[in-house]
């Protein structure tokens, strides 16, 4: 569009309302804009135009026909009522019948003089300009929630996925499938036309239909209207008129001088549009003179005193810089190791969930709690935070930097790749494992990065398109951590290992784990793995040696070809210190190199460390350790060479000395504890207060997990051999409550699972029960007066994700205890006449004992079969009196009446018999007998879970047949499909279907059928698999066996990705079924013991049926032996098709054969990645 800006002339006129009279009460039905001209079509029969170029009301077309939708084309306007279709000229003076549909009309759209309908029997079909039928495409199972059709282009939206429908050469409708969302991220209800070939969704995505591709994103709107100009795009959000940039970014807002329907824009203005009852009306904006923009962004922070903060993040340059980021001031603070000072500091916003520097562009990278991703030069002193891009939610976790993209990964391992320059590369892909910062190497040219057990070296040629150089398997490492040290052209892993930069070849391997390693004046050094000592290693690697650097929360390396800086946290403040290398200093002139010296700034030859922190007395702000300067306990008479005072108690008033420092107290004269009375401890200021106490690692305030506002509080991880994570602080309680908190813990922790948290009072461990959501400790237990109450996280004794945020805590309060009150009224549950509806007052109209809130008929009594005080329609048990309603399971069927009481799948009785608990529910893979298959298994296989059983071994080859051999299959969603499979000979199988060009390669082996690759020439992905097998060759009845593929995926024939995972087969039933007239023989899997994941394979006919496809027909031309032809000798073909992929947005599959391939390894795919 143009972006000159309006005439004055034009100006003047738009300022005016243009307004006709309308029929009284015109409702707007749809707007379509053709040509610089706005067509409004309303419920009278009339299209409305608008000039934008003369700003003034154009011709009412008065229509012959009634008319709900239509589309504006060069030939004229299309016209759809019910099933009827015509063409008006654009004068509105002829209309021409066209012709019936199939059904009644829901959108039109036209392309190459091609009709496009959607119509109401969830068919797309095509016309031509006569009426004749040309094709249709099914919508059979699609909930449609938006759509946008006209001239150029049809799109339509269902929940999380955009369906881009076009026309193949033979004009027959296609339907092109997107997922641009989730139920984390948004689902599309609205789709917005912003210019002639982009469009917004509701969620925030910016479509582009000419390369079907994520081109942006602004935050989630309700998406009244939308426009663009260039880089600017305007949205209508309820009465508010916002724009933003492309990136996300929002620039500012406009007065309405009334309410706006359609959005636009001409010549460089936007114009806002409006059909009331009688009138029309516009509103044109200009970007550079109307806008009132955004508030400039706050100067940088000061530097804090030293020894005042405790940075959140330590970032580290090659050049000898330190980059500090403190939460509190939302500010980065640059060190320099050559000044020995701070040289620069800078605003990088509030809320940063992640931060990482990136040496290649100097600048530092961060994504916040409010989606945007910024990113910050920090060799400019002048520099702001840039916003790079918007990305969905407030749950992204971590960031990698390379050199023309971002990798972006977000809650459930959806993730992201971005342009530096913003642009979306690819949404919605897979990285189930972490993602670990990248580092570049300027000699080297390259970026490294771990993932999982490999250690990538990656060449990214500035055309998005990333490809691995070299790789070595790095093992599992205790802290996935490595260095790159450009002097020697080395990297060193926290194994201890040294790599080549080249080759990424393994040349040296020191003795012992490291944290950090650094290169000063052709000396390496490292820092030990539990970061107590730097160690010093000869050129042989030997270990010459090692210099204490007592226990600090945190500490980096940074190194140039003089000094070792060595940044530590000690004691919650950041501390410096420089060592020069190259000429060992004695500033104090004590005769111990500074380096050495636990005071280097103070003579001390004697070395006198009283709490062994390796910081000298002299020099100690805290000499006895006890975590009370020394200063504070000299005022308060007490002995700061003498840590035992630390837990005494000098003026009686039951706080600890410790915790009264910690409050800010005077530790000698008589004080209240900070939490007294009736309390609440919330996070929603995010910051954690100042009298909670907190150890063993660092805890953090995160934005609220249940989306409420505010924040809460989550745990560092708990790992053996270190310190328990916890908090403590004091209450004086008045006996009268009971202390509730909220919990949750992290899926890995079995957040059922109550031993995972521990609180003791005074020391002594109590039982925190449930009621309902909440967990309380009860008021009997805590009784009252002065209390220590600590909260202690424990190691759970399974977990494969050893991260923080493994326990969230939120709402800690001392309440007055009533008894049980389900519904929060103030009535305890048996005084209350409503006990599950929130009814204070307890009022009671027709005098029935069943209160107005859930009354619902004040004159006649409600029937209660079982007159336990509950009505049958709300009675969980209308039989059995039951009047606590208590249900375990929470399957809607109470404890008395339900013969299932903890939902496990096994009964009562039989539970009882088996000696287990009916009350708590144990493993669903729970083998009482030991006869290794499960007793919810063995219940259904009808033998005694209670005794040692014999089970039939199957012979599974008969039930996937291979050769040539053509299935068809109707599906739930899709069309039916084809699946071809072909013999290559030397007992592998090509398998294609009819809906794409991919094609997967199978293997028969002696122990059953394995799948090789999948392989998409067309998109040039291919996948290779180790280790996935299909199917064995024979189970035992109710065998459950674990897979455990590896993926190895290349684009281009460059791998681009590697991953495993596992997943659980179980042979559940045999049996006969009949599908479509044909009995056969079947057997019967589900998958990670899920009884809704299954498939049923027919012998001499292979997969059957599972949750989505059943199987029509099958054609077996040759058929092949599968025992006989697993047990000769395996060769590779000559020419065996290429292997090959699947993963979309980088590596993915055809998403239609990866989601509806009727095969057990692809429905099989499609389980692990839901």
């Amino acid at each position: 569009m143009d972006v000159v800006s309006m005439s004055f002339l034009k100006w003047i006129a738009a300022i005016f309302t243009f307004s006709f009279s309308l029929s009284s009460h015109a409702a707007l039905l749809e707007i379509k804009e053709s040509d610089s001209i706005v067509y409004m079509l309303n419920d009278q029969q009339q299209i409305l135009t608008y000039d934008l170029m003369s700003a003034e009301q154009g011709a009412t077309l008065t229509l012959a026909n009634p008319t709900s939708h239509f589309t504006v084309t060069e030939s004229g306007i299309f016209t759809a009522n019910n099933r009827e279709l015509r063409l008006v000229s654009l004068d509105g003076q002829e209309t021409t019948y066209i012709g019936g549909t199939s059904a009644n009309i829901r959108g039109i759209s036209v392309q190459d003089d091609v009709i496009i309908t959607l119509e109401a029997d969830d068919y797309i079909r095509t016309y031509t300009s006569s009426g004749a039928l040309i094709g249709v495409r099914s919508l059979s199972g699609v909930t449609m929630n938006a759509t946008t059709l006209s001239s150029s282009s049809a799109l339509y939206s269902s929940n999380t996925y955009l369906y881009k429908i076009g026309l193949n050469d033979s004009d027959l409708p296609t339907s092109s499938l997107y997922r641009y969302g989730n139920s984390d991220y948004g689902e599309i209800s609205k789709i917005k036309q912003l210019d002639a070939t982009s469009y917004l969704l509701s969620n925030g995505y910016i479509f582009d239909q000419e390369t079907s591709k994520i081109t942006g994103r602004v935050p989630l709107t309700l998406l009244n209207a939308a426009t663009r100009i260039d880089n600017n795009i305007l949205v209508l959000d309820s009465l508010e008129l916002i724009q933003y940039t492309n990136t996300g970014e929002k620039l500012g807002t406009y007065l309405l001088d009334a309410p706006m329907q359609y959005l636009t824009s001409n010549q460089g203005d936007f114009v806002g549009l409006n059909l009331t009852d009688t009138t029309i009306s516009a509103q044109y904006f200009n970007p550079e003179s109307d806008i009132q923009p955004v508030a400039s962004l706050p100067l940088a922070p000061e530097v804090p005193e030293l020894g005042s903060y405790a940075p959140e993040k330590i970032l580290v340059t090659k050049s000898g810089e330190v980059l500090l980021y403190d939460q509190e001031t939302a500010g980065i603070f640059v060190w320099s190791l050559q000044s020995n000072d701070y040289v620069r500091n800078y605003f990088i916003g509030n809320n940063v969930i992640d931060i990482v520097y990136d040496e290649f562009s100097e600048s530092v990278f961060s994504i916040h709690s409010n989606g945007y991703l910024t990113k910050l030069d920090v060799s400019n002193n002048d520099a702001q935070i840039e916003t790079i891009a918007y990305m969905p939610g407030t749950v992204h976790e971590t960031i990698s930097v390379f050199e023309s993209m971002i990798y972006i990964k977000g809650y459930s391992w959806n993730l992201h790749r971005i342009g530096h320059d913003g642009r979306f590369l690819s949404t919605f892909g897979t990285q189930s494992s972490d993602l670990l910062p990248a580092v570049w190497d300027q000699v080297s040219s390259a970026h490294f990065a771990l993932d999982r057990t490999y250690l990538y070296k990656y060449s990214d040629n500035s055309n998005f398109n990333l490809s691995i150089v070299s790789s070595y398997n790095v093992g599992v490492l205790d802290e996935k951590r490595f260095t790159v040290l450009p002097e020697i052209n080395s990297i060193v892993l926290s194994s201890g290992k040294l790599l080549t930069t080249e080759g990424l070849t393994n040349y040296r391997n020191l003795s012992s784990d490291v944290y950090d390693a650094a290169y000063p004046a052709t000396q390496l050094i490292t820092l030990s793995s539990d970061k107590t000592a730097l160690q010093f290693w000869s050129a042989a690697g030997e270990l010459t040696q090692s210099i204490p650097q007592g226990n600090p929360g945190d500490i980096r390396l940074v190194y140039d070809e003089t000094y070792l800086g060595v940044v530590k946290i000690v004691d919650n403040s950041i501390n410096f210190s420089r060592y020069n290398i190259s000429t060992p200093v004695d500033t104090d002139l004590d005769e111990i190199a500074d380096i050495y010296d636990n005071c280097p700034n103070i003579s001390n030859d004697d070395q006198a460390d009283s709490d062994g922190d390796y910081i000298g007395d002299l020099c100690d702000s805290d000499i006895d350790g006890d975590g009370i300067p020394n200063s504070t306990e000299i005022d308060a008479n007490l002995d700061p060479y003498d840590a035992s005072d630390r837990n005494g108690d000098i003026d009686n008033d039951g706080l600890p000395n410790w915790y009264e420092y910690l409050i800010g107290t005077n530790l000698s004269e008589v004080s209240e504890a900070t939490f007294s009375g009736y309390f609440s401890i919330d996070f929603d200021n995010g910051v954690i207060p100042q009298a909670i106490a907190t150890e063993g690692g660092e805890w953090f305030i995160r934005d609220d997990y249940f989306g409420n506002s505010g924040f809460d509080l989550r745990a560092p991880a708990a790992t053996l051999d270190n310190d328990l994570p916890s908090i403590t602080f004091y209450a004086d309680l008045n006996g009268e409550g009971r202390l509730e908190f909220s919990m949750r813990t992290d899926n890995s922790y079995y957040s059922d699972n109550n031993d995972i948290l521990k609180v003791y009072v005074n020391d002594v461990e109590v039982t925190d029960l449930s009621d309902y959501s909440v967990r309380y400790i009860d008021g009997n237990v805590l009784g009252s007066g002065l209390k220590k109450i600590r909260f202690e996280l424990q190691v759970p004794s399974y977990n494969w994700n050893v991260t923080d945020e493994q326990l969230i805590l939120d709402d800690i309060k001392y309440v007055q205890y009533i008894g049980p009150d389900y519904d929060d009224d103030g009535i305890t549950d048996d005084s209350d006449n409503c006990e599950y509806d929130y009814n204070p007052t307890q009022s009671d109209s027709d005098n029935d004992g069943y209160g107005d809130a859930c009354d619902y008929d004040y004159y006649e009594p409600q029937p209660d079969a079982d007159n336990d005080g509950v009505s049958d329609d709300w009675d969980n048990c209308p039989s059995t009196p039951n009047s606590n309603q208590s249900d375990y399971d929470w399957d809607d069927l109470g404890d008395a009446c339900d013969d299932d009481i903890d939902g496990d799948g096994l009964s009562n009785d039989i539970e009882s018999e088996l000696g287990r608990d009916p009350k708590y529910r144990e493993s669903k893979w729970h083998d009482s007998d030991g006869d290794t298959v499960s007793d919810w298994i063995e219940v259904a296989l009808e033998t005694n879970p209670g005794a040692v059983d014999i089970f039939e071994t199957i012979v599974l080859s008969s039930y996937f047949p291979l050769g040539d051999i053509t299935r068809t299959y109707d599906h739930e969603y899709y069309n039916d499909i084809t699946l071809t499979m072909k013999s290559l000979g030397n007992h592998q199988y090509l398998e294609s279907n009819s809906e794409d060009s991919c094609t997967q390669l199978l293997e028969s082996r002696v122990d059953g059928l394995y799948l090789l690759t999948v392989s998409c020439p067309e998109e040039g992905y291919r996948t290779e698999y180790t280790d996935y097998l299909i199917l064995p060759t024979e189970m035992k009845m109710g065998e459950t066996i674990t897979i455990s593929p590896t993926h190895v995926v290349y684009k281009d024939d460059k791998q681009i990705d590697r991953y495993s995972y596992s997943f659980d087969l179980t042979l559940i039933n045999t049996g006969n079924s009949i599908v479509k007239d044909t009995k056969y023989e079947t057997v019967s899997f589900i998958y990670n013991g899920n009884l809704d994941s299954f498939e049923i394979y027919g012998k001499d006919a292979g997969l059957l049926t599972s949750q989505s496809q059943e199987l029509a027909s099958i054609n077996i031309d040759i058929k092949e032996n599968w025992q006989e032809a697993a047990a000769e000798e395996i060769t590779t073909p000559e020419e065996a098709p290429a292997a090959s992929s699947g993963k979309s947005s980088g590596g993915a599959i055809n998403l239609f054969w990866l989601l509806i391939a009727g095969v057990a390894v692809m429905s099989r795919r499609r389980l692990m990645i839901q």
